[in-house]
């Protein structure tokens, strides 16, 4: 039975692996589609929404973040990206909270010193209950 779901998860990674080679020439056929049928000016209505959704997420990870950090946890902001290198690595490499959510506990525990029932607790309750960042895509 191992054997068999090691050979189903190799063939999935292989199929997803192909999923994602050719995701770019499935988004440049989407963009193509679009300009097509409404013309140029839906890619500059497009470029002026990816510069300010840009904006607000530097705003809130070069300005808020480090401000909550220093005022509630009196944590440097030079330290607290150091110690969250890999947690931040992992996240934007998955895009997903709960794929993040070993590193972020680990990071939690061994980074900061967050006592591993509170860490096993409060961040996969965060990690289910926060995903306000959707909301910029939503419609």
């Amino acid at each position: 039975m191992i054997r068999v779901l090691q050979g189903v998860s190799e063939a999935v990674m292989v199929i997803i692996g192909f999923a994602m080679a050719i995701a770019p020439l499935g988004v440049a056929g989407l963009i193509f589609g679009v300009t097509a049928r409404f013309g140029l000016d839906v890619l500059q209505s497009l470029g002026m929404y990816v510069i300010v959704v840009l904006a607000g997420l530097a705003i809130h990870l070069f300005g808020v973040i480090p401000l909550l950090a220093r005022t509630l946890a009196g944590i440097d902001p030079a330290t607290l990206f150091r110690r969250a290198r890999a947690l931040m690595m992992t996240a934007f490499s998955t895009s997903s909270s709960n794929a993040t959510l070993p590193t972020t506990i680990r990071t939690a525990e061994e980074g900061f010193g967050v006592p591993r029932e509170v860490a096993g607790f409060v961040l996969p309750l965060g990690a289910t209950m926060n995903m306000n960042g959707t909301a910029l895509f939503e419609e």
